[in-house]
């Protein structure tokens, strides 16, 4: 039922020190009711033309659309809205 992902907080009971800022990921963001980010391979090979990818790089953050990507897609990622990580 459950598991364990990348990421994730690094500790709910101590102080931890982290370089938030040292952060290489792509985020899979599909759905048009229910969007959600994944977590995928940092490669050209996670790539589609249908959906809307998130390079996260620490301080800064990249979207890309692909060309056949929804309206609902591209919008939810510029705004945040409903976005589920």
């Amino acid at each position: 039922m459950g598991g364990y992902k990348k990421g994730g907080v690094a500790s709910g009971f101590k102080h931890v020190e982290t370089n938030m800022y040292n952060i290489k990921r792509l985020l899979h963001v599909k759905g048009k009711k229910h969007v959600s980010a994944t977590e995928v391979a940092l490669s050209w090979d996670s790539f589609n033309k249908g959906d809307v990818f998130l390079l996260d790089l620490g301080k800064v953050l990249i979207q890309w659309n692909g060309p056949n990507c929804s309206i609902a897609e591209k919008s939810r990622v510029s705004t945040g809205e409903n976005l589920s990580v």
